[in-house]
């Protein structure tokens, strides 16, 4: 494990619409647990370890969250090993103090801010009903001042989709220099006619409103286009997050589960802090839930997406796959636009053996003669299935059987 995150909190001070815990609410991680899921965590780990707090809202239990940084940077100093901190937070409890901890532990931040005052607070509400914008911004603010290490995560829905370059814009405003972009996608209206030609447009925008803000000088960088492109020529299928490998987060209880995704569902539990990870319920998980859809090996962005499961599973991977696969190319055509360099997506490989077609490894067309034009015929019309039985060759082979889903 490289990667543990702390559910200190089961509760959270706002009431946002699209919230993937829903009303959940569990009573707080007490000492002793708190303490027992840090040293599993540190004795999993190899040479370094990063811990992120989570919670519903971490910062509700902040007196605990300075006593675990302190403990395992102490535990850490004993045993040698590297240690990082992140936490995700609404802002709305953020005051001085919390920020002198930020900057102590050089802490990580996710601040939730949608956009502007109006898109913010349409979604991002306290059990009042009255919007958190005004207490978040002043967070932002306070944050930026002191130097803290920042990221502010604009989350959207099919509602406030049209307006996302907009609040792309709204956030440069405020002086957010790192933006991430993340679509509520178990959030009602997905099936509205237009709404992924409209997404589309929106993520094409954003593309254009970085660099028109980098040029002009500002600091500004929207890190998903970054990350895709640096995966833009890749065709192998991307490895997932690290769930219930290299990562996984402790609830409150001390449950162990893959991430906090999964943690807030309390889905698919692999073990507990005091007995460690049941390797059958890892592997499972693994198996079932994380391993590639047979589908990835023939998508045409398999090399830029990464697979979220707990998204996957909660949505449902046509909804899951259809935001990819509407986003990764308007984001990289967009930025290749601009320099002059149009992105070609990867069509899928395909080959005849025995009568039966399969789709294999780009890499490996040559091998087969297969031409681009067969490949692009197939893609779209074909779904992908594995295969029980080994065929000559390297790489990963799948049968194609007519399907649907498509």
């Amino acid at each position: 494990m490289n990667n543990a995150g702390l559910y200190v909190s089961g509760s959270c001070n706002l009431a946002c619409t699209y919230c993937y815990a829903g009303e959940a609410k569990d009573r707080p991680m007490d000492g002793a647990t708190a303490s027992g899921a840090l040293r599993y965590a540190l004795s999993e780990s190899d040479g370094a370890l990063h811990i992120g707090f989570f919670g519903l809202e971490p910062l509700l239990r902040f007196p605990q969250v300075q006593a675990l940084s302190a403990e395992a940077a102490e535990r850490a100093r004993m045993t040698g090993k590297r240690l990082s901190f992140s936490m995700n937070t609404n802002g709305t409890l953020v005051t001085q103090e919390v920020i002198s901890w930020m900057r102590e532990y050089d802490v990580s931040v996710s601040l939730s801010l949608d956009g502007g005052r109006a898109i913010h607070d349409r979604n991002r509400v306290f059990h009042g009903g009255n919007g958190s914008f005004g207490r978040t911004a002043g967070a932002l603010r306070e944050m930026t001042r002191a130097g803290v290490k920042l990221l502010v995560r604009l989350t959207y829905t099919p509602e406030t989709a049209p307006r996302l370059e907009e609040s792309a814009r709204e956030l440069a405003a405020l002086g957010v220099k790192r933006l991430g972009v993340a679509p509520a996608l178990d959030a009602p209206g997905w099936e509205t006619p237009g709404v992924w030609e409209t997404i589309a447009e929106q993520y094409r925008r954003m593309v254009r409103l970085e660099h028109e803000l980098q040029q002009s000088g500002q600091e500004f960088k929207w890190l998903d286009v970054d990350a895709y492109e640096r995966h833009a020529e890749r065709q192998q299928p991307r490895e997932n997050c690290g769930a219930g490998t290299g990562a996984a987060t402790i609830h409150t209880d001390g449950t162990i589960y893959p991430c906090h995704r999964f943690a807030a569902r309390k889905a698919h539990p692999l073990g507990h802090v005091n007995t460690g990870v049941d390797e059958n319920k890892r592997a499972r998980f693994l198996r079932e839930v994380a391993d590639p859809l047979p589908d990835c090996l023939a998508c045409p962005v398999r090399g830029q997406c990464r697979r979220c499961p707990e998204l996957i599973e909660l949505v449902g991977k046509e909804r899951f796959c259809q935001h990819r696969r509407t986003t990764i190319p308007a984001v990289l055509n967009a930025r290749r636009e601009i320099a002059g360099q149009p992105f070609a997506e990867h069509a899928m490989a395909i080959a005849e053996i025995d009568g039966k077609l399969y789709v294999i490894p780009d890499e490996l067309l040559k091998k087969f003669e297969v031409t681009r034009e067969q490949a692009e015929k197939l893609a779209g019309k074909k779904t992908v299935r594995r295969t029980d039985k080994d065929k000559p060759g390297e790489g990963l082979w799948y049968e194609i059987g007519e399907s649907d889903c498509y």
